[in-house]
């Protein structure tokens, strides 16, 4: 059985998760509470956006802090630190759920907007985004059942967390003035349908990674899917159908946001080495070459063989490598030390 299975929580993880899932649920509860102030706003104020202006000026302002709460949501998620090896299936879910829910809060704001100028607003794509809310938040929900049940926490464990994630009333949290920020949503709703387009690339089988076979791609998020490297090395995998992680990449012939799957331990093994382990600084960026194009001689390549060679290189290499015309400024050593790898991994089957 996997880590996620029925191995044993000691004493010490246990506190650890315990502590893990009050930090969670805080945010969780703080994203609710923002949520039940812009369903009543709606309930009062949603059936009048194109008939009254002052419905409308309600909405908006309602749509708007939502849309700031979302972002208020992620960075709050983002700062919960030292987050277990039994956490990371359900925190990774949680992730996944609080971008989701971003992206469909921002869309919505630029929708109320647009009703309540008189314009159509784009309701299928916010109806699409409100879909993959939904399908992120049932995934999260059924990952923080299973997370609870491993833990085996008591009634009287459940009962002190749920009192300490209450929505804080002396929470003081604020949205920006809503003026002037109708043009960033709008100019933001338009990012993100534009990423969104983007992002329906998505590298899983061999056959949809090689059209980069050996290009060059900067990993810009590393989110492993429940699996783990536990501290002695070992790749310990959620399940055997579930990839081991996924990355989101930059590619100069498929553009950005690519969304890339790991299903070989041993470039898992490595990214999780390049992300976790060697602790990545903001002067440096990870570069990736996925190839079958690199094997010693004699080995013949196959889908059960693992393809990537990751890099740790001083930020901006990835500039440098793949437009000659990029800071022409640096020249001869000075332009090969600025993308050379600062520290690289590659399996043992390549040269």
């Amino acid at each position: 059985m996997g880590l996620f299975g029925s191995s044993k929580i000691d004493s010490d993880e246990l506190q650890q998760c315990l502590a893990y899932w009050e930090a969670q649920n805080k945010v969780t509860a703080f994203q609710t509470k923002e949520a039940d102030l812009y369903n009543n706003a709606m309930v009062k104020y949603g059936n009048s956006i194109s008939q009254n202006p002052s419905a409308a000026s309600e909405a908006c302002k309602a749509a708007d802090r939502l849309s700031q709460a979302a972002t208020e949501v992620l960075r709050r998620h983002n700062e919960i630190k030292n987050i277990p090896a039994a956490a990371l299936a359900v925190h990774s879910a949680w992730r996944a759920t609080f971008f989701a829910n971003e992206a469909w809060t921002y869309a919505t704001a630029a929708a109320i907007e647009a009703m309540s100028r008189g314009m159509s607003p784009n309701t299928a794509y916010v109806q699409q985004l409100v879909k993959e809310y939904q399908k992120a938040w049932r995934r999260a929900q059924d990952e923080d059942k299973k997370f609870i049940k491993r833990l085996r926490v008591n009634e009287e464990d459940i009962r002190r967390i749920t009192r300490a994630t209450m929505p804080d009333v002396a929470d003081d949290w604020q949205p920006q003035p809503s003026d002037g920020r109708v043009a960033e949503i709008l100019d933001q709703v338009k990012k993100d349908l534009a990423k969104d387009n983007e992002s329906r690339i998505v590298l899983l089988k061999d056959k949809e990674w090689s059209q980069i076979d050996g290009d060059t791609c900067r990993v810009t998020d590393f989110t492993p899917l429940g699996s783990v490297v536990d501290s002695k090395g070992k790749v310990r995998a959620m399940d055997m159908t579930t990839p081991y992680a996924s990355i989101t990449i930059e590619n100069r012939k498929l553009g950005k946001n690519i969304t890339g799957y790991i299903t070989h331990k041993i470039d898992f093994r490595h990214l999780w080495a390049a992300f976790r382990e060697r602790a990545l600084r903001e002067d440096e960026e990870v570069i990736i070459f996925w190839t079958t194009k690199n094997y010693k001689r004699f080995i013949v390549g196959s889908p059960m063989m693992p393809k990537l060679l990751v890099w740790v290189c001083p930020k901006g290499a990835f500039e440098i490598i793949t437009d000659n015309t990029y800071k022409p400024e640096l020249a001869g050593k000075a332009r090969a030390d600025a993308k050379r790898p600062i520290i690289e991994w590659k399996p043992d089957v390549m040269e």
